[in-house]
């Protein structure tokens, strides 16, 4: 590290996450608009609220893995190997959501940085997975990841 660099704090590192899920949340919400608009048909109402907590729950799921996995580098396919081995009956299209999220993660907000081999990724800092795993919640056994909301940033 720099002179120049800081070490990043808890509260700098939850609000990365936070805008990362916000804007991800809003791209979502985007496709679902985009869908709705150029969509006919009755059962497109009844389906977009199935599709649109899929899409949550699985970009949830694959972020969560990142903030779980017990590796200090990692590639698109231990992720993915993650996502299949801990959420069994819900990771249909996960090699899209891990891909989405993985650019998501190593974008502008620099959370994920390539290895120095460059053959993988890791966390930008160590500091990152102990505030994905204090947002994302999800019970042994169960699929669904839920959000928990930091009130405190």
């Amino acid at each position: 590290m720099s002179d120049t660099e800081k070490e990043l704090t808890l509260e700098e590192a939850y609000k990365l996450i936070k805008k990362l899920i916000t804007e991800r949340d809003a791209k979502i919400m985007a496709d679902m608009q985009w869908v709705q608009s150029n969509s006919t048909g009755a059962d497109v109402q009844e389906n977009q609220g199935r599709w649109l907590s899929a899409k949550f729950m699985q970009r949830n799921q694959v972020l969560f893995c990142v903030g779980h996995i017990d590796k200090s580098e990692f590639k698109y396919s231990d992720i993915e190997a993650f996502v299949r081995q801990r959420f069994p009956s819900s990771n249909q299209g996960t090699v899209l959501n891990v891909a989405h999220a993985m650019s998501e993660l190593a974008g502008n907000t620099g959370i994920l940085i390539r290895t120095p081999k460059g053959d993988g990724y890791m966390l930008k800092a160590p500091v990152f997975a102990v505030c994905l795993r204090g947002m994302l919640r999800c019970e042994e056994g169960s699929e669904m990841v839920e959000k928990v909301a930091i009130t405190d940033l």
